[in-house]
């Protein structure tokens, strides 16, 4: 098979880390917003497949596509700036904030209203993965207990 000259003068481009990560603030973004690829594609008039290529960085974003994503997921365009190169270095494409069910989790526990049940969740959440929480005041703790189920035991845990 012959490569074309072009294809010699303009070897495939390597994933910046910039451009993952702005990629990755977009998917956070556009799956907190409940849009899939192909209804956020369809509102700027793109494809999934470049939505697709934005997240994973192989394409790069221009400041008026950043800015038409801003309106449509209801963000600041400083939002996609928020993570740095190194930060997008350290962490692998699977990372927890990027999983679906992280977000779910988060919309989930954004939607609690009463503090003492949001506290509980956190401390259930510690034990379940073995973390042990500093102590909190004992009128937290007894708000906690109030806001629990009364078959979940804070002591237990």
């Amino acid at each position: 098979m012959q490569v074309s000259p072009v294809a010699r003068k303009f070897p495939p481009r390597a994933v910046n880390a910039e451009d993952a990560a702005i990629g990755g603030r977009l998917r956070a973004a556009r799956v907190l917003a409940g849009l899939s690829q192909t209804v956020l594609g369809g509102r700027v008039g793109i494809s999934f497949q470049q939505i697709q290529k934005y997240e994973k960085g192989h394409n790069r974003i221009g400041g008026s596509r950043l800015q038409q994503f801003a309106e449509i997921l209801n963000v600041q365009p400083g939002y996609f700036f928020t993570a740095t190169a190194t930060d997008a270095a350290a962490l692998p494409a699977e990372s927890f904030a990027n999983r679906r069910e992280a977000i779910e989790m988060m919309q989930l526990f954004g939607g609690i209203q009463d503090p003492a049940a949001r506290r509980a969740l956190r401390t259930i959440a510690a034990a379940l993965v073995g973390i042990k929480l500093e102590p909190q005041p004992i009128a937290v703790v007894t708000e906690a207990r109030a806001a629990l189920p009364p078959t979940i035991d804070l002591e237990a845990a």
